[in-house]
């Protein structure tokens, strides 16, 4: 089920929205981390409250696709890559694309108004819970549709995703809330956009 078995070309054909997501990830660590770019893309796309609040909005947006170290941004788009695949395919292109970014959105929206001004924060990380937040609707509520396999693989998956969240190797407490809102963000939209799963 979420074993990657095609060719590059065949997984860039079955699954655009993910591989697009994973190639401008990509991109704008480059940028980041390789030109002088540097400086200007972290002031303009770090998530940061006070900016948000102020009026600057996309910053709820491009944090999801900014990684300023290299693990972080191996680590989400691993995951990415295996997670995302199967609902893309499942959902269609335009309810997947709401899954994604509509929890992270709503994970960021809720930092903005529980944590201070000057919290700043950057990643795919409530994203890709938001993924693990729509699976968990699955297995619960149309568990026929990722099979006894399936549910057996990601209910320990799920489980000790969030409770690594907990165990943040920094100890940022925004890094859990960001975490945990970005899967009940998935949670949450789940209903809406797996409405066509019979």
């Amino acid at each position: 089920m979420f074993a990657r078995e095609e060719s590059f070309k065949e997984f860039l054909k079955r699954y655009p929205l993910v591989s697009a997501i994973l190639a401008i990830q990509l991109i704008v660590y480059v940028l980041m981390t390789f030109t002088p770019l540097e400086v200007e893309l972290s002031t303009t796309f770090i998530g940061y409250n006070e900016a948000i609040s102020q009026g600057e909005y996309w910053r709820l947006i491009t944090p999801l696709i900014t990684h300023i170290e290299f693990p972080h941004l191996l680590f989400n788009s691993f995951s990415l890559f295996i997670f995302g695949p199967l609902l893309e395919r499942l959902l269609g292109k335009g309810l997947f694309i709401i899954s994604y970014f509509g929890s992270g959105i709503l994970s960021h929206l809720l930092l903005l108004y529980l944590l201070p001004e000057n919290y700043a924060y950057l990643g795919a990380s409530s994203a890709i819970f938001g993924l693990y937040g729509v699976y968990t609707y699955l297995l619960f509520f149309k568990k026929h549709i990722l099979g006894t396999e399936g549910r057996q693989l990601l209910l320990p998956l799920i489980v000790i995703g969030l409770i690594l969240s907990f165990v943040s190797l920094d100890g940022s407490e925004g890094i859990v809330y960001g975490h945990l809102f970005g899967f009940l963000g998935g949670v949450v939209l789940a209903p809406f956009t797996t409405f066509r799963l019979r």
